[in-house]
């Protein structure tokens, strides 16, 4: 654990120095991410301003759970969705045999390789957002024990998405082809600013497929608030466990398949 550890390190100064070297590609990134993240919260605010109540949740509650997919996302884009999308490279022009080649856990080389400093923007806008709100009484934050749950609960968010994506990424060493899975994937991600009983409206089959994705922003934000139960931050944690484990075998399980771009 400590040697991973440490290749972290080496990954993250490696990162720091393009994100100081390369300064106006920097500057462009943040830009746009930022833009991004206000016009998130925007729209939520323009869809939501006329009503007292949505599936739910008030405006201010909803305002709240777009702050949290910006800061969910900040840190998702940072460390994961540039790796993933990289493996459609590997497979289909031979990287991956390289890596798999190298005395280090293959999955751990293909997940945290490449790191995006700037996205972190996104993070410190959605917790200003977050103390806005809070500060003018839209939502109620729970003291310290709301905000060590909400950043417990959003480390277990991260891995139950990272999981999803890596599984369906793994897809590429049967079907190279599906390069544009990960696109795919930046779609799925929407479905984390609406709550579960948003899709409940629409039927069984969009609440199964989607709930991954909502429980994991909607759980961490109800633990802030002190609306969390028992039962949610269960099924946040079990979920999480579950699908990270599924991800490995599932990406080991695919290796034995693969037999490398050059044949």
């Amino acid at each position: 654990m400590k040697r991973y550890f440490q290749i972290l390190l080496i990954l993250s100064r490696m990162a720091l120095k393009l994100f100081v070297q390369f300064r106006a590609n920097t500057v462009g990134i943040v830009f746009s991410t930022s833009i991004w993240s206000f016009l998130v919260l925007s729209s939520i605010y323009l869809t939501t301003r006329q009503v007292k109540m949505v599936f739910g949740y008030t405006p201010g509650e909803l305002l709240a759970l777009g702050a949290t997919q910006v800061v969910f996302l900040g840190v998702f884009h940072t460390f994961i969705s540039k790796n993933i999308e990289k493996i459609p490279e590997y497979v289909n022009q031979g990287f991956l045999d390289s890596i798999l080649l190298k005395p280090v856990d293959s999955q751990f080389l293909v997940s945290f390789t490449h790191l995006n400093f700037p996205a972190l923007f996104r993070m410190v806008i959605g917790i200003y957002a977050l103390y806005h709100l809070a500060s003018i009484n839209s939502i109620s934050i729970n003291g310290i024990a709301g905000i060590l749950g909400f950043s417990a609960a959003l480390m277990f968010s991260l891995i139950l998405i990272y999981s999803i994506w890596y599984m369906f990424a793994t897809l590429l060493i049967w079907f190279p082809q599906m390069d544009n899975i990960v696109e795919f994937l930046y779609h799925l991600n929407t479905a984390s600013r609406y709550p579960i009983s948003f899709y409940q409206e629409f039927g069984l089959f969009l609440v199964i497929m989607f709930s991954p994705f909502s429980i994991a922003l909607t759980v961490p934000l109800r633990l802030l608030t002190g609306k969390a139960d028992v039962y949610e931050v269960s099924a946040l944690i079990i979920t999480s466990i579950i699908f990270f484990f599924a991800s490995r075998v599932f990406w080991l399980y695919a290796l034995r398949s693969y037999t490398s771009a050059s044949v």
